[in-house]
């Protein structure tokens, strides 16, 4: 509903606000500190909205490591570079996905080299952009081409479609 996706995005704004207004000790307690929060700021209005489905991620990288949080089932694929090309891995915890009230029930942590690409994208996405068709469009494209190319196609596509960045 346009409610819940205000307060998702409002979320998001202050987990992005207050992970840059001080500086942690460690990136990993300051995340967890940040999503501490949000669980107790959501956990009202995700029992009132128990109906609806959410589903939202936030991340940090930082010293080539990967922290996500998810609630839901958003799309969350690390593409790696191997002799053969480009692979694959989901980093959402299929076991972490039912979280009854409250937004966030774990981080997940994960090392990423330079070149390694991450897709952040909306569930139904990836019933255009499968992990296999992603990592044949990033072959040889520079991450601002294998957006501007997601951006065309979903374009087109309803809201429900909405949001893909690598």
């Amino acid at each position: 509903t346009p409610k819940t996706i205000q307060m998702v995005r409002a979320w998001i704004e202050f987990a992005i606000d207050n992970y840059f207004k001080s500086i942690p000790t460690t990136v990993e307690s300051h995340f967890e500190t940040i999503l501490g929060q949000l669980n107790t700021q959501s956990a009202l209005y995700l029992k009132q909205h128990a109906h609806e489905k959410i589903h939202i991620a936030i991340a940090v990288v930082c010293n080539s490591v990967l922290y996500l949080a998810v609630h839901g089932r958003p799309a969350a694929l690390l593409f790696y570079h191997k002799d053969d090309g480009w692979h694959s891995m989901d980093m959402v915890d299929s076991a972490s996905i039912e979280q009854q009230g409250q937004l966030f029930s774990n981080v997940v942590n994960g090392a990423m080299r330079v070149d390694d690409r991450f897709l952040l994208a909306t569930p139904r996405v990836t019933e255009f952009f499968s992990a296999d068709r992603l990592a044949k469009i990033s072959e040889g494209k520079t991450m601002e081409e294998v957006n501007a190319h997601m951006l065309r196609i979903l374009s087109d596509m309803s809201s429900d479609y909405s949001f893909a960045g690598v």
